[in-house]
């Protein structure tokens, strides 16, 4: 009876031992398959901190450049600004510029009619006395053919 139980119990020793083999194997089949596991899970983090890194790169730039932008547009506006004011000022250097040019237009153009007019007065004078000084002389002729 001691050697069927020595021999039940080298069964469920082998039993044990072999279940003991079969689960250190499913042990290690494990610890390869979480190795597997965290070596992706660390590609997959490496991939992603790539990516983050990335994506911050082209953030940053794309902001540069919007900013960048925004800054050339304020320039655009100040030197807008500045050309209307420029412009506001010579419209209005032009507007008076022209008022001026009008008020010595119709000054001269006054001018040249008192000219006219003493021109004209000056001939009718020149004629009366043409006319007069003509009459002398018809007299005069007249007087010494008469005497």
């Amino acid at each position: 009876m001691q050697e069927s139980r020595y021999n039940q119990q080298l069964i469920a020793y082998r039993e044990l031992q072999q279940k003991l083999n079969f689960q250190s194997v499913e042990i290690e089949s494990f610890k390869r398959q979480i190795e597997s596991i965290q070596m992706t899970i660390q590609d997959k983090e490496t991939e992603i901190l790539d990516i983050r890194e990335k994506t911050k790169i082209d953030y940053e730039k794309k902001l540069r450049s919007i900013k960048k932008d925004i800054d050339m547009n304020d320039e655009l506006k100040n030197r807008i600004k500045e050309l209307e004011h420029e412009l506001k000022d010579q419209s209005f250097t032009d507007r008076t510029t022209i008022r001026d040019l009008e008020n010595r237009l119709a000054n001269l153009q006054t001018i040249i009619k008192h000219r006219d007019q003493e021109i004209n007065r000056l001939k009718l004078d020149e004629e009366q006395r043409l006319n007069f000084l003509r009459s002398a002389v018809i007299d005069y002729i007249d007087t010494g053919t008469n005497k």
